[in-house]
């Protein structure tokens, strides 16, 4: 592989990473709010807000990340 292409398979990945944390981070944040427990999450249906508002989210931060960069 040259330089090019393994820039660019760091760059995919470094983006992928950012998608992940930021899902991870957004659902560890519900997760501590409700006090460890999945049962209130559910009952409340933050999680299907969580699931709706979570594609938004991924796609403005990478926005971000572009912008600043």
């Amino acid at each position: 592989m040259n330089n090019r292409s393994q820039l660019i398979i760091r760059r995919a990945l470094l983006v992928l990473f950012d998608i992940i944390c930021v899902g991870v981070s957004g659902a560890l944040a519900l997760f501590v709010r409700f006090d460890f427990s999945i049962v209130a999450l559910v009952d409340d249906k933050y999680l299907e807000r969580y699931w709706a508002y979570l594609p938004v989210q991924i796609i403005l931060t990478i926005i971000i990340f572009a912008l600043l960069r």
